[in-house]
Formats: structure tokens, sequence, C-alpha cells
């Protein structure tokens, strides 16, 4: 008796083996090629030779163009109950599809080679009514260069509702890639743009540039009916690829800190190489040359990425690791794009997926992170930077506000030993020796009761003129003149001494309350030396201003004297002392018998 395990393993491999011929069955690998572009009527008398798909025409040898028609057969064993679809996976440049000699499908001019729709998976229905019974004629006319992705893939024939699904979800992959690829790239573009005019960095600026260009190229790759000519359409997108993989090497070998003058001459030399390439290829050179172009430059951007995985085995850090493993999968899935492009011999090669455009996005967006991860650490370094500025500035601005807290506190202790020292001079000068006189009156008993009261009332008016001073209580100038008036004119009159005033208006607000005082001491300080040694019987103020030259002016019609052979006192050392603290100038003139005159002058600029 069989084993039932035996037996339920023999039924269970032959029905996936039933299944695997009916995908089979779906798919075609082998049809018949002539040259030309061969119409039904004239399907007899073309010369047909067997072709296994994929046939990719730059594999052939020689290279094959222009027009080719394949021919194949669909068997129905009996009348179609539903439509049915053909699935091309890959063909191109442009295609004509004909069933039992009526035209279904057309996918861009073949008389047009502008027209490109090698790039995406193509799919049309096949009318239920076109359809018969036994044997069923497919031709597909295809026109091309073999310069560019030319030739026909294997095709599937099903069920329309199948093949349908499929197609759009194949299609569907291709525009959302093509899409992600595009606006991902644009919008890295525009903010490593602005990031790189912001901070003027320069890998922010090569970043910019090489997102731009990949999204040109990804906008080039996925158009079907070009805007120009097929040599400049693709030209264009081969150079968008050198100056993508060239700045990429620069960027990889900046970001890292490895670049050097001769990794960059070799960029650029590898760039130049493969521009003249594909202009030579455009220009009808052989298709191998444009290979030779590509597989250069891929080497010089290995020469770069090989320069970082040496500096990550060396000191690996975040930038150089991560730069180096996304370098090591876009280069093993971009070879692996290279080889089934152009070595390899898998009968699917010419449809396969192609990796380099995800992959290289990926990259892309990882030395964006890179260099985000660089710009957020800038950030935050300015950042802590700015607060330890500030802090200094605070610390600076503290040791500003005490130094000059001492500073106040010691012109406050200096303004207030001046302010004694006046005091013991003016108590000195004045009060003091109108006391001394009054005592040697007392002494001498012969002395009138007159003098005596005179002595007395001087010094009230010298202790009078001290309070005065020592209350600071004046607005201006004009208002110095009127005190020094109001207090003298009584003193002066009991001297019988005439005072003669001619004072006119001085500018207001010119001088601060300590200048005030020094005006308000050398003026006191005049009339007493008057009083004490002129022996005049007439003094004159004058004070006024003529354009922006001010003075003030006091005269006496007294003895007078000869200043070149006057002894210094201490009066008129410190009316001068103060003259100079004001900035202004003093000048004492005199003559024997022709009185005496003091007068202070300055321009109304000068500020205390």
């Amino acid at each position: 008796m069989a084993d039932p395990r035996a037996l339920l393993r023999w039924l269970l491999g032959g029905c996936l083996l039933t299944l695997a011929l009916l995908v089979q069955a779906g798919e075609v690998w082998h049809a018949q090629i002539a040259p030309g572009r061969v119409m039904p009527a004239q399907v007899s008398a073309a010369t047909w030779a067997p072709v296994p798909l994929d046939d990719s025409w730059r594999r052939q040898k020689p290279c094959r163009s222009g027009d080719w028609t394949y021919a194949s057969e669909l068997w129905l064993d009996g009348p179609p109950g539903q439509p049915y679809g053909i699935f091309i996976h890959r063909a191109g440049n442009r295609l004509h599809l004909w069933l039992n000699g009526t035209r279904v499908a057309a996918f861009g001019d073949l008389d047009n080679p502008r027209a490109d729709y090698s790039n995406a998976p193509l799919y049309a229905q096949l009318p239920v009514y076109l359809l018969r019974p036994g044997s069923n004629q497919i031709l597909i006319q295809v026109a091309g260069d073999c310069r560019r992705y030319a030739g026909l893939s294997h095709f599937e024939i099903d069920s329309h509702e199948v093949l349908e699904e499929r197609w759009r979800q194949s299609s569907r992959m291709f525009a959302w890639q093509s899409a992600a690829i595009i606006s991902i790239c644009c919008t890295l573009s525009l903010v490593s743009f602005g990031v790189g005019i912001w901070r003027r960095d320069r890998l922010a600026m090569l970043l910019a540039v090489a997102s731009a260009f990949w999204a040109l190229r990804a906008g080039l790759w996925a158009m079907n009916e070009l805007p120009v000519s097929y040599e400049l359409w693709f030209f264009l997108i081969d150079f968008c690829y050198g100056i993508w993989m060239v700045l990429i090497a620069l960027l990889a070998t900046g970001i890292t800190g490895v670049d050097g003058p001769f990794l960059r001459r070799l960029q650029w030399c590898c760039l130049a190489f493969f521009c003249a390439t594909s202009i030579a290829s455009a220009l009808g050179a052989p298709i191998y040359l444009k290979a030779l172009g590509i597989d250069v430059t891929v080497l010089g951007g290995f020469a770069g990425i090989s320069r970082v995985w040496y500096e990550a085995f060396r000191r690996p850090n975040g930038a150089n690791v991560a730069i180096s493993i996304a370098g090591v999968f876009m280069l093993i899935l971009g070879l692996i794009d290279h080889w089934n492009v152009w070595f390899s011999d898998a009968r699917d090669a010419y449809q396969r997926f192609y990796y380099t455009p995800s992959i290289v996005l990926f990259f892309i967006l990882s030395i964006g992170v890179v260099l985000a991860r660089r710009f957020d650490h800038a950030l935050k370094s300015e950042a802590r930077y700015r607060e330890s500025l500030e802090q200094e500035v605070k610390r600076q601005r503290a040791e500003l506000e005490r130094s000059y807290r001492e500073a106040q506190a010691q012109i406050r202790q200096e303004a207030v030993d001046q302010e004694r020292q006046r005091i013991v001079r003016e108590m000195h000068d004045g009060l003091g020796s109108q006391l001394v006189g009054i005592l040697s009156s007392v002494r001498h008993a012969d002395a009138p009761t007159p003098e005596v009261e005179r002595e007395i009332q001087e010094a009230l008016d010298q202790l009078r003129y001290t309070m005065d001073t020592l209350s600071g209580d004046f607005e201006d100038l004009s208002t110095v003149l009127a005190q020094f008036r109001f207090r003298s004119e009584a003193r002066l009159k009991r001297a019988g001494i005439v005072l003669n005033w001619t004072v006119r208006p001085l500018p207001p607000g010119e001088w601060e309350a300590p200048a005030l005082l020094h005006f308000e001491r050398i003026l006191r300080e005049a009339l007493a030396n008057i009083l004490k040694h002129a022996g005049a019987s007439e003094i004159s103020v004058d004070a006024g201003c003529d354009g922006d030259a001010c003075h003030i002016a006091i005269r006496d019609n007294g003895r007078g004297c000869d200043p070149a052979t006057l002894a210094p006192g201490r009066g008129l050392r410190h009316m001068r002392e103060r003259a100079r603290e004001l900035g202004i100038a003093l000048t004492f003139t005199s003559a024997p018998g022709d009185g005496a005159t003091i007068t202070l002058s300055w321009r109304q600029t000068v500020k205390a």
C-alpha cells in the first residue's frame, strides 16, 4: 500500500507544477523578428528570424537601429468570453501593436525621434471582437536607436482584468518614484540653497546644486514626448548625472574633511571626460564610448568614497560612518544596474528594476541629514557662545557699574574734601580776619564804637556769603550776579563805595551748579581784595555777551599796583585755580594810581 504522506506530497507537487505551467503559458519569451516596418499584408513576404526575449538592441552586434517588427501568436481554444490584454514590461523607443491586421495601440509616432516610451511599462487591451478561436496574429512594430534603451522585453497576455491592474501598479510605482525623487530633491535643493546663502556654507551650496541636477535628471527621464531633440535630451541626462557624481564626491569628502587638491582635480577631470564621451556618442560615435565615460565617472566617485571609507576606518565618527554606509549601498546597487544594462546575460536584464534613482535619493538624503546635524550643532554652538557672551556682557556691565559707583563715591568724597577746604579758606580769609580785626579793636580801648560795629557787620556779611555758597541755590549765571549784587550793595554803601552795575542778560542753562559756585566765589574773592587792599571809592561790574564771546569784568578806581612787582597772594591764586577748573580765561590788569581790573572771558560753547 502506498504511503499516504508520499501520495500527498506527489499531489501537492503536481498542483504546484500545474500552476507554474499556467503562469508560464501567459508569458511570451520568444518571437520572430524581421527588419523594417512589416505591415499585416506583408507578413508572408518578410524575412523572419527567431529571437529570444528580452531583446536589447544595444547588446546586439552590430547594434540594432531603425524599424523592426516582432511577430507572435495567441492561441485560443474557443471564442473568448472576456477581453484580453498585453502587458509589455519594457519596449522602445516607439511601438505600434497590431492584432489580426488591426492596429490596437500606438505608443508614440514611429517617425518622431523625439518620442521615447522605453522608461515605463506599456499596456494595451486586445478587444474581444478582434479575437477569434485558434491562431491570432500579433505584430509589434518597434522604432528605436541603439544608443537609447531600444528593444522589446518579454510580454504577458492574459485577461484584461488581471493584467491591467498589474500594469497600473507598476505604472504607479514608476510615477510615484519619479514624483518622490523630484519633490524631495527640489525641496532639499531650496532648503540647502537658503542655508548656504544664510550661513555662506560652501557644502550646503554644493548639496543644493547636486539635488537640483538630480531632480532635473529625474524629470527628463520621466518624459515620453521630448521637448527637445533626443541628442540634446540624452546629453542633458548624462550631463546631470556627471555633475551630480562630481558634486556628491566633493560633498562626501568635504563633509568628512578628507578633501584635497588631488581629489578635487580628479573629480573635475572625470566630469570633463564624461561630457566629452557623451557629446561624441550623441554625434554618432560608438555607443561603448558612453559606457566608458560612465565607468570613468563612477571610478572617480569611487575614489572619493574610498577615501571616506579609509577615514571612517581610521577615525570613525557619525558623519563618515553614515556616508560610508550609504556609499556602500549606492555603489553596490549602482554596479548591479550597470551590470544589468551593459553586461548581464540574464534574459530579463533589459526590463529589470533600476535601483539607482532610489539609492541615489537615499544617499543625497544621508548627506542632507549629516549637513543638517552639522548645521544644528553650529546653531547650538552659536547659541552657547551667545549665552556666554551675554553672561560676559552682564559681568562686564556689573563691573562697570561697580567701578562707576566707586568713581562717583570718590568724586563725592573729593567734592566734600574740596568743600571743606573752601570753607576753611573762607572762614580764614573772611570771617577769621574780621574776628581778628574786632579783637584788635576791642583790645585797643580807644577804638571808636562805630568802627567795632562796622567790623562786626562785615563779619556777619561774610558769614551770610558763606551760607549762600553752602546752600548752592543758583539757577544760572544771571542769578549768581543778582545774588552777588544783593549781598554786596549794602556792604559797599557802608564803606562809602559807589557800585556801578552794567549787566546784560547772559545765556541761561550754560553752566551747571558746581560751575556757578566757582563763579560766585571768584566774584566774592575779587570784592574782598578790593575792600582790603584797593582803597577805592567806586566799583564797576560789567557783564554780557557779544556773539558767542561772553565776559564779566570788575573794575575799581583804587590805588592800583604794578602786576610785575605784585607779590602773589592767596586770593588771586585761588581765583586763577577756579578759572582753570571752569575752563575760562582770567586776566588781571592794573597800574599804580589807576585802579585794577579782573576780567573773566569765555565762549558760549565752553561747558563746565
